[in-house]
């Protein structure tokens, strides 16, 4: 979506790089018939973050090891995540129900997919993508908490957030 007189590239602003509508019309802002009147409170056309998050294993096998122990700790001992899906792996937070978190291993369409706008070397096992209508952020710090309490258990080396728009 590209903003009328927006800037590219690193002049823009933050707001402009993600494509947030800049005039408030998603607000409900308006001038219409020469009558200067606002209506206050967000509309359906609201700004929900996508978020990507990169994670490499300790293992050179890849993500399938880290998946498939992700997928038994959801249906056994975490109560906080449920699973919704196991192909690919879905997760969803019980506090935050309608944000969900799908893993795409290395060398699927889906995981191309979600690195199409992402150059990283060495390429991550796994990518996370958490999305939904609002709170995605929240999620996001429920993630990023429950990886690091069981990075062991699941084999992980690192996890690494990319703070592009999308």
């Amino acid at each position: 979506m590209a903003i009328k007189g927006a800037r590219t590239g690193w002049a823009a602003s933050a707001d402009e790089r993600l494509g947030c509508d800049l005039t408030g019309a998603s607000y409900g802002l308006s001038e219409s018939a020469g009558e200067n009147r606002a209506r206050f409170g967000p509309t359906r056309s609201t700004f929900a973050p996508v978020f990507s998050i990169l994670i490499y294993t300790t293992k050179v096998t890849g993500g399938k090891p880290f998946v498939a122990g992700l997928r038994r700790l959801a249906r056994k001992e975490l109560q906080t995540w449920k699973l919704l899906r196991s192909q690919p792996l879905t997760i969803e937070h019980s506090q935050r129900p309608g944000i969900h978190v799908t893993f795409m291993l290395a060398g699927t369409g889906r995981f191309r997919a979600a690195m199409r706008d992402l150059r990283m070397v060495p390429e991550p096992s796994v990518v996370a993508v958490v999305n939904g209508a609002t709170a995605t952020d929240q999620v996001l710090g429920f993630l990023v908490g429950m990886l690091a309490r069981r990075g062991t258990v699941l084999g992980i080396a690192s996890v690494t957030i990319p703070l592009i728009g999308r």
